[in-house]
């Protein structure tokens, strides 16, 4: 199954799938332009880049696919509370307020939601192999990841001061 950081760095991205699309569409239509490759650029470069772009494409494609599956198996709230904290970046506290929920509460509808989006996203084809081939060079997953591990080192650190 995949990892808890993995589950909240794709819902991270999530936002940013359509962006990607776009991004991705866009160099594949570059790639497949006359003018681009008269410009002396290797031949061989411009098709590897082009394969590359398009498997990513449709990786993409179906990752998101996967995600809107995902967060439609997921009850209301616990698509509610996963939208209010990585889509609209809200705090936990104004996300306990917003829900009525003690933080025990929100830990416990989060951690669902989480274990489901873990599973229902493995479940569909996408284990963390597979999101590490095709997107360890994306810029959005690299800066999701690292907002996901800063959290995890701060973490870390507030329990260690505490403990």
């Amino acid at each position: 199954m995949l990892s808890a950081k993995m589950a909240k760095i794709i819902l991270t991205v999530y936002p940013d799938l359509n962006d990607l699309k776009r991004k991705y569409s866009a160099r594949i239509k570059r790639l497949r332009s006359f003018d681009y490759n008269i410009t002396g650029i290797d031949a061989e470069r411009v098709l590897t880049d082009y394969l590359v772009a398009a498997m990513t494409l449709d990786a993409l494609k179906r990752f998101h696919t996967s995600m809107n599956a995902t967060l439609g198996l997921l009850s209301e709230r616990e698509r509610k509370l996963i939208s209010a904290e990585f889509f609209e970046g809200k705090d936990k506290e104004s996300i306990m307020k917003a829900f009525g929920l003690t933080r025990s509460g929100l830990k416990y509808i989060r951690s669902k939601a989480l274990r489901k989006v873990q599973f229902y996203v493995e479940m569909l084809g996408f284990d963390e192999e597979n999101i590490l081939e095709y997107f360890n060079t994306e810029p959005y997953f690299i800066d999701a990841a690292e907002e996901v591990d800063a959290g995890y080192r701060f973490a870390a650190r507030f329990g260690k001061s505490n403990g």
